[in-house]
């Protein structure tokens, strides 16, 4: 995934890594322990997210209509600009460009120099106290490109930003794809769905998604049998709509 691929998932990402982190450390230890040579730990971040919110993909595959977003939600307190900001086809990017030397990029691109030497917005502390205030100029001005376009503007201009995936945005992606990130497997009925696969990986035992999950009410007898309900039993409570 293309570093300056930001997402917006902020705290979900930085308590996944946390704990992924843990799990690298002691998978680690334990081959130590037990004297075997070890793997890679592949945990790629372009990923990460992507399980933060495991049920984006199967969400998307199955529903076209997804939520958007726009600037405000996803600000971190006295950053600016740093923030997520529409685009004129209902996407999302997130622009980080709350460090001096970033947000005068940011200014030239918006074809507004003049705002970094404006002070009320020349430095990080007045920026961040006219959070607000610079969010929606900022916001307004993104409004009027696409998605793609944008992008492009800021990259050139060496800012800091990234598109907030949707679904189909996954489904496009070509690192994505490359990656095998997500997968297609059937369910009991026949019916193939998007899945996400499996993340991190490890390189000698990579794991993979080997079924789709059961159907609804699938394991409901084996469950109460092995409670103690005899058979008669379950079929009063499933002739009673309790189960």
């Amino acid at each position: 995934m293309r570093g300056s691929e930001a997402r917006a998932v902020r705290n979900l990402g930085h308590t996944e890594v946390v704990l992924r982190n843990a799990v690298h450390d002691a998978l680690t230890a334990r081959h130590h322990r037990l004297d075997r040579p070890g793997q890679w730990y592949d945990d790629p971040a372009g990923e990460l997210n992507q399980h933060a919110r495991a049920d984006i993909a199967t969400f998307g595959f199955w529903q076209a209509l997804l939520a958007r977003r726009s600037a405000g939600p996803d600000a971190a307190s006295g950053q600016a600009a740093s923030n997520v900001y529409p685009t004129a086809d209902a996407s999302s990017i997130l622009i980080g460009a709350n460090q001096d030397t970033a947000f005068r990029r940011l200014a030239e691109v918006m074809g507004r120099p003049e705002l970094a030497a404006d002070d009320r917005y020349a430095t990080h502390h007045a920026r961040g106290e006219r959070q607000q205030e610079l969010d929606g100029l900022i916001a307004r001005w993104s409004a009027t490109y696409d998605a793609t376009e944008l992008l492009e503007l800021l990259h050139e201009g060496g800012v800091p930003a990234g598109r907030v995936y949707r679904a189909e945005d996954m489904f496009a992606d070509e690192h994505f794809t490359a990656r095998n990130a997500i997968v297609r497997v059937r369910n009991s009925r026949g019916h193939e769905f998007a899945m996400q696969n499996v993340a991190p990986r490890l390189s000698d035992t990579p794991g993979g998604v080997r079924w789709s999950g059961p159907e609804l009410g699938e394991h409901t007898d084996d469950v109460l049998a092995g409670l103690g309900y005899a058979a008669a039993a379950i079929e009063r409570l499933r002739n009673d709509a309790i189960v």
